[in-house]
């Protein structure tokens, strides 16, 4: 689509604003899971619309073959070479992004009352507006008049139920609070306009294969020691010598401790699991290479976005797995993704890899 500039009052955008920008010289949009999505544009300054471009102004542009979002222009970088370069975060994101103060400083508790409503997301946020300044719902200074955000979800937890919110600062950003949210709901964020969602699951399953040798581009493996403990302390104990050990040390030979939710599992359980050296994979492809299931994939490149689901598959290590994209790079006039990454994908392989990588350097 071409991108529509419209002014920073601007409530509606059904019209053509201030006008299109169909002469802008690249326009992206970069959208991450549960974290930022904004505008990059460069634009000549003999443009059509180079005078009426200003900070607080916002473009209407594609973020995939299907979505659209606003953006606020948040800075212009000017440059001798006739053009100037145009950061500008969506509007939910730029609206959130100021800073706030909470009465508790690094976490809040919610309990679910028997006035819920049904949508614990609205009714976490409607509670959070008691206890900071300003309120998460407003963010005006009185002056201007801009859309309320909006918030809203999927979840349903019991009555009674609590769910404890922990931004680990004293005077986080409101963008930070929803993040933590989304992070103690287990949820994943939409931004849309003013309206924020939550929701337990935001992607499909889209069928689609990044296989090596066909359009997966590139591939990191890194294999991480940092979780690895030889010992467990539940984290609501206070005696520190409640811990739990395990029979052997492992990689480690010396003491290392960890202290961690136990709930639902126990501590062998967690030891057990925390001393299996696992290998994160990230994964980078091309929507538009070679494919092995070409009929699904081209339907699914027109709806593909962050949060969709895709088969990472690697016949050398012995890798097929699911995984959710969390990066995604749209190119808001060809209409395609530059770039798409996917998630960390955790296999039992680094014996695999350290295998491979010597056969490599032998090559």
């Amino acid at each position: 689509m071409i991108p529509v500039l419209y002014p920073s009052t601007a409530t509606a955008f059904t019209t053509r604003g201030l006008g299109e920008l169909p002469d802008a010289l690249s326009c992206t949009v970069t959208s991450e899971r549960n974290g930022i999505r904004y505008l990059e544009m460069e634009y000549p300054t003999d443009g059509l619309h180079y005078s009426d471009i200003a900070i607080g102004r916002i473009i209407l542009a594609a973020v995939s073959h299907q979505s659209y979002d606003i953006f606020v222009i948040e800075s212009i970088e000017y440059s001798i070479d006739g053009s100037v370069e145009i950061y500008a975060p969506c509007f939910a994101c730029m609206r959130l992004t100021s800073a706030i103060r909470f009465s508790d400083e690094n976490e809040y508790t919610w309990t679910k009352g028997d006035g819920a409503t049904g949508d614990d997301v609205h009714d976490i946020m409607a509670a959070l507006d008691n206890v900071i300044r300003p309120l998460l719902t407003r963010f005006t200074d009185g002056n201007v008049t801009v859309p309320g955000m909006a918030f809203r979800g999927d979840f349903s937890l019991p009555s009674g139920s609590s769910v404890t919110i922990n931004w680990g600062k004293e005077k986080p950003t409101a963008f930070e609070v929803v993040q933590a949210v989304a992070d103690a709901l287990g949820g994943e964020i939409n931004w849309n306009g003013n309206r924020v969602t939550i929701n337990k699951e935001i992607g499909e399953d889209t069928g689609l294969e990044i296989r090596y040798g066909t359009n997966m581009t590139a591939l990191d493996a890194e294999t991480d020691g940092e979780p690895y403990a030889t010992a467990v302390m539940p984290k609501d104990s206070n005696d520190l010598t409640s811990y739990a050990q395990a029979a052997t040390p492992g990689v480690f030979p010396f003491f290392r401790l960890a202290v961690a939710d136990l709930t639902g599992t126990t501590a062998s359980a967690y030891l057990a699991d925390a001393q299996k050296l696992k290998t994160s994979i990230k994964v980078q492809f091309d929507p538009y290479g070679n494919t092995t299931n070409v009929e699904t994939d081209v339907e699914w490149l027109h709806r593909l976005g962050v949060h969709d689901i895709v088969t990472v598959v690697h016949p050398e290590l012995g890798l097929k797995q699911k995984a959710k994209i969390v990066k995604a790079v749209y190119n808001v006039l060809t209409e395609r993704f530059e770039s798409v990454d996917v998630g960390e994908v955790m296999q039992d392989i680094t014996d695999t890899i350290a295998a491979l990588v010597r056969q490599n350097k032998k090559g």
